[in-house]
């Protein structure tokens, strides 16, 4: 009895100190080579009405809702849906042919922000490279989270990739 009770206070221990060393910050970063050239690449980066057509989150989500608000600097898509909660992006960077940055505010299931960033580069004349990178602080508990992440994620980044990929090549 004695010894389960110590076993109990030492687990109870180390789960409350484990998250100090932990990463403080997550970050994923997927690439694909799109066969098209920047010009054709970059314009649909920076309309999120473009970001419905190859979303990956809503894809596995029917009840999935999103509103699109503007183009550009400031424009915003909400969404909502069973599975993919409740959340805002926002671009909040353009860097004209190189760079989009968005800001993402989760509220529902759990409350947090992130960034996500998407990176042209040509490869040739006819062919790009979309980089599509994440990073998130994570809160002293919801570092436990982090060790999941890259598993739960890098399969939802790739299908995304996948499918803004074969959005810009069927519009040649």
């Amino acid at each position: 009895m004695r010894t389960a009770m110590y076993f109990l206070i030492a687990l109870v221990i180390v789960l409350l100190i484990a998250p100090v060393l932990m990463p403080a910050q997550y970050q994923l970063v997927r690439s694909i080579e799109i066969n098209a050239p920047v010009s054709a690449v970059f314009p649909r980066l920076t309309d999120l009405n473009e970001f419905v057509k190859w979303n990956p989150f809503s894809e596995s989500d029917p009840t999935s809702k999103t509103e699109v608000a503007g183009t550009g600097v400031g424009s915003t898509m909400t969404y909502s849906g069973e599975k993919s909660g409740e959340g805002k992006m926002t671009i909040v960077n353009i860097v004209q042919d190189k760079s989009v940055d968005v800001r993402m505010d989760f509220i529902k299931p759990m409350p947090g922000e992130a960034m996500a960033h998407w990176i042209v580069a040509a490869s040739s004349d006819n062919a790009t490279t979309l980089t599509w990178s994440y990073e998130q602080k994570l809160p002293y508990f919801k570092r436990y989270l982090g060790i999941m992440m890259d598993f739960m994620m890098s399969p939802i980044f790739d299908k995304g990739l996948q499918n803004f990929k074969s959005l810009v090549e069927s519009a040649k």
